[in-house]
């Protein structure tokens, strides 16, 4: 694989239950892994409220922090997604993702997210959990 994409790619064309052996950098060294493909439940994602208004700069999020409790149930930081649209939704973000890193740097605040965008080039890879699942979701930024 050359790029992110190609990651994206191959496991969207790879059948749910499918075993794939995967090679990653992680601190700066390869790592083998081998993950099952599965889908996404689509019945537990919470649907957005499009009345906001908010466009999302150039990632095409509408973000809030976690509350306390949500906080305390999945046992760590990140930021609720109340709405993707551009180039987020086109990566296959969706209202109630959870965006919890940007590469190997984890998110606290909106502030840290967006001062990664300004820095990134033409694309950035976001952490994203969804059902107690976590994935690198390349975005190519507008």
């Amino acid at each position: 694989m050359n790029d992110s994409t190609d990651v994206t790619s191959r496991i969207g064309n790879t059948a749910p239950g499918t075993k794939i052996a995967l090679e990653l950098w992680r601190d700066g060294k390869p790592v083998n892994v081998t993950a099952t493909v599965s889908t996404f439940d689509e019945e537990k994602v919470a649907k957005s409220d499009d009345s906001s208004g908010d466009k999302g700069g150039k990632l095409g999020l509408a973000l809030r922090p976690l509350t306390p409790d949500e906080k305390k149930e999945v046992g760590h930081d990140g930021l609720v997604v109340e709405n993707a649209t551009g180039p987020a939704a086109r990566a296959g973000i969706q209202s109630g993702d959870l965006v919890v890193g940007v590469g190997t740097q984890k998110i606290t605040s909106i502030d840290e997210l967006k001062k990664h965008v300004d820095k990134a080039g033409k694309s950035i890879a976001l952490l994203i959990e969804r059902d107690g699942r976590q994935i690198y979701v390349p975005v190519r930024l507008s």
